[in-house]
């Protein structure tokens, strides 16, 4: 879902009418354009999360200990990871400044002195609904774009080709985010077609049961809330049940898909294989 998010959040087409955002919302779509926390590298990390720390203290007037300073620091840093990756720097100040204007959905108030974890997930699990309100604004009035051409069958193929190719790029690259992560079942499906891909039943098998594990880990892993955890226990009664709805099958299907491309990729990258296409 937060995925889907931030694809929302970061793309609109130019072809759309402008947007009836409100000053808050303006200030989210900017904040939400920079470098996710997920995606940034260890020192820009720290240095990033440390710089954030000091905002949310200044904003709130709250204080964090001297004595265990570097402990909290963190702590913070490793819980908005581990929750919140999908965030940016920016977007976490941005969370207590809407807080304090009182313009989230749920107003938090701290009656202690110090910071707590528990009051930064607070806020930030407030801001979470706003955001994904807005997410879903903006789908909303990406529905009503103007009808564009359709393209031929030729050119669907052309771009099809030239998606895998810049593709199987950013992975060479290593410019590869979790955002990126959700169309390798897309990528695989047009090398599928193309025949460049070939799995025995087995191999399929194989790559399915690897998938169920890791939707397993994920229903199984500490919730954001609970709301998303509510949604994990539910999903693991359908396992048990044996009623599981078709989208869950289908993510599984996607996540074997995403692991058997990338088992290619990595057999290409041995071989010297530079692209997948010669267009």
């Amino acid at each position: 879902m937060e995925n889907q998010e931030n694809k929302q959040l970061r793309v609109v087409s130019t072809r759309l009418t402008p947007l009836p955002l409100n000053s808050s919302e303006i200030s989210m779509r900017q904040q939400a354009s920079g470098e996710k926390i997920s995606e940034m590298p260890i020192n820009t990390l720290l240095a990033k999360l440390s710089n954030s720390l000091k905002e949310i203290c200044l904003m709130t007037g709250l204080k964090v200990e001297e004595a265990t300073g570097k402990e909290f620091t963190k702590l913070f840093a490793k819980f908005v990871l581990s929750h919140y990756g999908y965030l940016t720097a920016g977007e976490l100040s941005l969370a207590f400044s809407l807080n304090a204007a009182d313009e989230l959905p749920t107003k938090t108030v701290c009656y202690g002195s110090n910071l707590t974890i528990e009051y930064v997930g607070a806020i930030l699990s407030s801001y979470k609904q706003k955001r994904m309100a807005l997410a879903s604004k903006i789908a909303l009035s990406a529905s009503h774009e103007l009808p564009t051409p359709e393209l031929t069958k030729e050119q669907k193929e052309s771009e099809a080709k030239e998606f895998c190719n810049e593709y199987y790029k950013k992975w060479l690259e290593r410019d590869f985010s979790p955002v990126t992560a959700l169309y390798a079942y897309m990528v695989y499906d047009t090398l599928d077609k193309a025949g460049i891909i070939s799995l025995t039943v087995e191999e399929k098998k194989h790559w399915f049961a690897k998938a169920q594990e890791q939707r397993e880990r994920e229903l199984s892993a500490p919730s954001i809330d609970r709301q998303e955890r509510k949604d994990y226990n539910r999903m693991m009664e359908a396992y048990m049940n044996n009623s599981v709805p078709q989208e869950e099958k289908d993510l599984v299907k996607n996540y074997a898909k995403k692991l058997a491309l990338l088992d290619y990729f990595s057999s290409w990258k041995l071989e010297g294989k530079v692209k997948i296409f010669d267009i």
